[in-house]
């Protein structure tokens, strides 16, 4: 399914706690897990059928894959118990760990599997288990990491960090805040567990942790709150960040990154995370309320971004904020099954006379030169909105997406309910209330939902200057405009390519689109069509019930069973954007039942 098809998840031990998330690896580590071809001659496969890491009796491997061949365990116990059992019967499956270049143990497993107890030397050590079948050999790497347990104070929580390595717990026995009066620095690599007990909090007196330039830091299981900082208020990462499990809450930068700043060639990867209440609030401008990402490798999986606020200054002229949630420079930015929801970009008011205010926009996402990839995941109730000015009100844009240059692609995605609102003032606007794509932006929507969107004084989803969007087995529906403007725009140097949508909105449309076959284009529909409009219908009612829960991660509209969109599509079959064909619609539902389905859902 796209670029995040090339992501492998490695799974992670509970650290005698119980089994944890996945870890995302970085693509440097993916040749280390890809699997090794089975003998087609003889027939044997070399795989294991199962590995397991037991700590105090739990297994540290979650998921265990036979294909995947690299995983991660981390504990502060001092012993565990190897179990390996191989598909092939006759297969020799033996074990070796290592400290480096010492040898810790090494031995036969035994014929067709078995198990070892090996002891953990604090650090860092490998564990290597071969298994040899007919003419083949294959390996699984375990990265074996025993920590320390710090006392859960101020004083613990410094040291852990100062003390590198990890995973290092402490003994806070339930829930515990822990207050630090300075911030906590990572230089080294570190990896810190805070068994879903801790949280740091640095009282709003600066930053609550920086990760340096070189170090890789990992921390789960907890919380960072009440950080400052003029970028990054509870994060700033210039190394490799790696958080799974945790809250970032109630931050504030006074520049960028309310929540999270990661920078120029850094690596950021979030798993279980929650960001929410967070807030840049501008000294000036103000950009990225959760996140602000720079030039950097970003990889958001299962988490959620949440109630954050990118808010311009108020004064003589009101200043601009973009990025709510997420502010996007450049780099490469992965999201699956995950929430951007209930974001705001607020520009600042004006008091002067004759003083503009301050503009807004992607109160969702601000994509300003990515590549960009956003899978089964939702974007939601966000609100660009542009601040009071005596003269004119600012200028409000993307609601949800506001997208220049680069590549965004969206597969399984719904875009719904968000806002783009011009305040008052003596003019005003408000475009893209779901989308505004600007210049030489590149848009792809594959089995997505685009859904109740709404712009004040403007359109609710616009395409500018050289902008180019592609719509494959998407539904874009109710989004609507005030009374005069245009639901969709589509500039006339821009480009939009439909096959196999739903186009039916509550506005006009103004400008060309070019029909790859097989579309619906509700009544009133007003732009021009060009291309192979063979299957397309028009002026139809396409009969959609409400955006709902239907199945499937995330909303969308249900068919009637006497719907124009049924088996209404290519016979020959539902295809993408590299032309092969769909296996499933947006819920993950097979695709097609019977002749394809027009748009994102397809009735069983």
């Amino acid at each position: 399914m796209g670029l995040h098809t090339k992501l492998v998840a490695a799974s992670l031990g509970r650290r005698g706690r119980g089994p944890r998330r996945a870890l995302w690896w970085s693509p440097l580590l993916l040749a280390a897990v890809l699997p090794q071809p089975v003998d087609c001659e003889t027939g044997a496969d070399p795989r294991l059928a199962s590995l397991a890491v037991e700590v105090l009796g739990e297994d540290q491997i979650v998921g265990f894959n036979p294909s995947t061949r690299g995983y991660e365990v981390g504990t502060q116990e001092a012993s565990m118990v190897v179990r390996a059992e191989a598909r092939d019967p006759e297969a020799h499956v033996t074990y070796q760990h290592k400290v480096g270049h010492v040898l810790v143990g090494s031995g036969l497993m035994g014929i067709g599997g078995g198990e070892v107890t090996s002891g953990i030397p604090f650090g860092r050590s490998t564990l290597t288990i071969a298994v040899a079948s007919e003419k083949q050999v294959f390996l699984y790497v375990v990265e074996v990491a025993r920590g320390r347990r710090f006392p859960c104070t101020e004083d613990g929580v410094s040291d852990a960090v100062a003390f590198g390595g990890g995973p290092h717990a402490f003994d806070c026995d339930g829930p515990a805040t822990v207050v630090t009066r300075a911030e906590l620095v990572a230089n080294y690599d570190v990896w810190l567990d805070g068994e879903g007990e801790l949280t740091i909090d640095n009282g709003g007196g600066g930053r609550v942790f920086f990760v340096a330039a070189g170090a890789t830091a990992k921390l789960e299981g907890m919380e960072l709150t009440g950080g400052t900082a003029d970028f990054g208020g509870a994060l700033y990462n210039q190394g490799r960040a790696s958080l799974t499990n945790v809250r970032i809450a109630s931050n504030k930068a006074y520049e960028r990154g309310g929540g999270i700043y990661s920078g120029p060639g850094s690596e950021l990867s979030l798993d279980g995370v929650t960001i929410d209440d967070n807030t840049a609030t501008g000294g000036g401008e103000a950009a990225g309320g959760g996140l602000y990402l720079e030039r950097c490798t970003v990889f958001i999986r299962n988490s959620v971004v949440e109630n954050n606020v990118a808010r311009g200054r108020s004064g003589q002229s009101g200043r601009r904020a973009r990025g709510g949630g997420l502010f996007v420079s450049e780099g490469a930015l992965i999201v699956e099954a995950s929430r951007i929801v209930a974001n705001s970009a607020i520009g600042g008011d004006a008091s002067g006379e004759f003083s503009g205010a301050g503009y807004s926009r992607g109160a969702g996402l601000n994509l300003e030169g990515p590549m960009a990839l956003i899978v089964d995941s939702a974007v939601s109730g966000n609100a660009s909105l542009g601040g009071f000015g005596p003269v004119g009100g600012g200028f409000a844009s993307g609601g949800g997406i506001w997208f220049d240059v680069g590549s965004l692609t969206i597969e399984g995605t719904t875009i719904d309910n968000n806002l783009a609102d011009g305040m008052t003032g003596r003019f005003e606007a408000g475009a893209g209330g779901a989308l505004l794509l600007s210049s030489d932006a590149r848009f792809v929507a594959v089995n997505s939902t685009i859904s109740g969107n709404r712009a004040d004084f403007g359109e609710a989803m616009e395409l500018g200057l050289r902008a180019r969007a592609a719509f494959y087995n998407s539904t874009i529906a109710f989004n609507s405009t005030d009374e005069g403007h245009s639901a969709v725009v589509i500039r006339s140097d821009s480009e939009v390519t439909l096959r196999h949508t739903v186009l039916a909105n509550e506005g006009r449309c103004f400008g060309t689109v070019r029909s790859l076959g097989y579309n619906l284009f509700g009544p009133n529909f007003e732009c021009n069509i060009e291309g192979d409009t063979t299957g397309d219908l028009t002026d139809v009612d396409p009969q959609l019930a409400s955006l709902a829960d239907n199945g499937g991660p995330t909303m969308t509209h249900a068919i009637s069973e006497n719907s124009p969109v049924l088996d209404a599509g290519d016979p020959a079959g539902c295809f993408g954007e590299d032309g092969k064909l769909l296996a499933s619609d947006q819920r993950g539902a097979t695709r097609p039942v019977g002749v394809c389905d027009i748009g994102a859902v397809e009735m069983q």
